[in-house]
């Protein structure tokens, strides 16, 4: 092990019980245990091709397993969803993990809608679902291996509406 008591590279780590993996790629106790991290920051924002490409896999682990996209139907307008990640490495720089979040805003169409609907128009709509709270998200967390792939230590399962 390195001196932090993490393990010296990511073949040691990846050989980490499951449940131990899944506690060290948490915010709270990467830092403390000695992984660098990159904070949360928009999957857009991601800038070094090594740290993009895992949160590339990141993101399409999280697709396979849930839905990203909350429909618009005519009770209900969207914006887009806000992907984030955080990704972990041991000092040596192997990347050994990360999360990733999506968080999406919506607004319910106002009751006087269909009676008014010059008062609402797309845009209007668009606006109030950007400012509201009523929002669901999801997070998961991944594991690096030293073959490349993806180590679904959680998958996403997890989406709610709230606001309303």
């Amino acid at each position: 092990p390195a001196k932090s008591g993490l393990p010296a590279n990511l073949a040691a780590f990846s050989k980490l019980p499951e449940r131990e993996r899944l506690d060290l790629l948490d915010s709270w106790s990467a830092e403390k245990a000695g992984l660098k991290t990159t904070g949360e920051l928009s999957i857009d924002a991601v800038k070094s091709p090594q740290h993009k490409a895992f949160a590339e896999k990141m993101r399409q682990a999280a697709e396979d397993a849930v839905s990203f996209q909350v429909e618009e139907d005519e009770y209900l307008t969207v914006g887009p969803p806000k992907v984030s990640v955080e990704i972990f490495s041991l000092p040596n720089g192997d990347i050994v993990g990360g999360t990733l979040s999506v968080h999406q805003t919506g607004v319910e169409r106002p009751d006087d809608y269909y009676d008014n609907e010059d008062k609402y128009p797309e845009k209007k709509l668009k606006q109030m679902a950007a400012e509201t709270d009523v929002s669901w998200g999801m997070s998961g967390v991944y594991g690096n291996t030293p073959s490349g792939e993806i180590d679904r230590l959680k998958d996403p399962d997890y989406m709610e509406w709230s606001g309303y």
